[in-house]
């Protein structure tokens, strides 16, 4: 799946202009993510704004500007934490965190079903 900021790079390479409405339909992402990501290539110099003609319109200003690999970064997920009193009650018993998946059904005895 792409990123907005490669449909854009990719329509901006194909020397389109873009209207943030008309492009964020057409690439099925919203208006505002279209624009932000605009606003990021016009501060790197990449893109202009056009001030004749259509309302919004931008336009590729330098094509060196556009970042060669427009792949987002992937964060790797941060270790699971326990919170500082928890941690030190668990360490006081010797108790280790058990890191298991907890089960996804609940068993009742009938004298505890609920209503």
């Amino acid at each position: 799946m792409k990123t907005t900021r490669q449909h854009l790079i990719e329509a901006l390479r194909r020397g389109e202009a873009v209207i943030a409405s008309h492009f964020a339909g057409v690439a099925g992402v919203s208006r505002q993510a279209v624009h932000m990501e605009l606003v990021k290539l016009e501060r790197a110099g990449a893109v202009v704004r056009r001030r004749d003609g259509v309302r919004g319109e931008w336009a590729l200003a330098s094509p060196e500007a556009l970042p060669a690999v427009a792949e987002r970064t992937v964060v790797e997920k941060p270790q699971r934490e326990t919170g500082n009193a928890a941690a030190e009650l668990l360490a006081f018993f010797g108790i280790r965190l058990a890191h298991i998946q907890l089960p996804a059904r609940r068993h009742f005895r009938s004298d505890e079903v609920p209503a």
